[in-house]
């Protein structure tokens, strides 16, 4: 217990003093309120959950002059894939009504889309009931860079790569998608007698009872090969990280093993 205390306290002690531009979008049951223009380079970006149901923010990068509309018709022409001009910039993901989360991202300059994926109780995932919002990232690309986090999440096909021991605290979470598909990392506040599997299988039926675990956090998905990072305050306990994004069949990843558990320690 002692050494997970020093290595909490030594992380803290060597992790640089992170400061970003923060950029806030709103959600709500359905839509997005938020700036229409932000600056280029590294960003805190936030989410506050105003609407009733559960809510992410997924930012998609619009390349070779496409626009909403564009992808809009995409995504009703195929809903399992995104197409190569749409690249998945990340963003902080799902939390409950009444709370936000923050992810830390580079934004490159263009045309961004800000979306929610996460269906309703009809499973109609909430971007196909209007829930989008354009931005553009403007100015000349920046030379800054993330900062390194306290923690490292690695994504894989299929499964997460997690370190040990984890102190509680705040924490910057650093995930880098090192798969060959379009990755997530959800971070669920898991009961002690609850699993991470018992999660996903409640959450795969939205017309059930909401799932038995929290959702804090996270990231949205990331294109291979990409990085970003997230914010969290960790208390002792038990934790889950699942990825819910669909396969080349439409099968969520977490029923191919993409879940994990870890467990933060106590102080006492």
């Amino acid at each position: 217990m002692l050494y997970v205390l020093l290595m909490g306290l030594l992380l803290s002690l060597h992790q640089p003093a992170f400061a970003a531009d923060t950029v806030s979008f709103a959600a709500f049951d359905y839509g997005f309120s938020g700036p229409d223009s932000v600056p280029s380079g590294v960003a805190t970006v936030e989410i506050v959950n105003r609407g009733h149901e559960l809510h992410h923010a997924q930012l998609i990068r619009l390349l070779e002059g496409k626009t909403a509309q564009n992808f809009e018709e995409a995504l009703k022409a195929d809903p399992f894939s995104f197409p190569k001009w749409a690249l998945l910039a990340g963003g902080p993901n799902a939390v409950i009504p009444g709370e936000q989360a923050t992810a830390i991202m580079k934004l490159e300059p263009g045309n961004y889309l800000v979306i929610c994926l996460i269906p309703d109780k009809q499973n109609i995932p909430h971007v196909a009931l209007g829930m989008a919002k354009p931005f553009q990232v403007v100015g000349n690309p920046q030379t800054a860079e993330l900062p390194s986090g306290s923690l490292r999440i690695g994504e894989l096909d299929f499964s997460f790569s997690i370190p040990a021991p984890i102190a509680p605290g705040h924490h910057i979470i650093r995930v880098r998608n090192n798969g060959a598909a379009p990755h997530e990392v959800v971070l669920v506040q898991l009961p002690p007698a609850v699993s991470i599997a018992d999660f996903a299988r409640a959450a795969a039926n939205p017309e059930s009872a909401p799932p038995p675990g929290k959702p804090v956090g996270g990231v949205t998905g990331l294109q291979p090969g990409a990085e970003a990072a997230f914010t969290a305050e960790l208390v002792p306990g038990k934790y889950g990280l699942i990825c819910f994004f669909p396969d080349e069949r439409g099968a969520p990843h977490f029923t191919r093993g993409m879940m994990a558990e870890f467990t933060v320690a106590s102080n006492r």
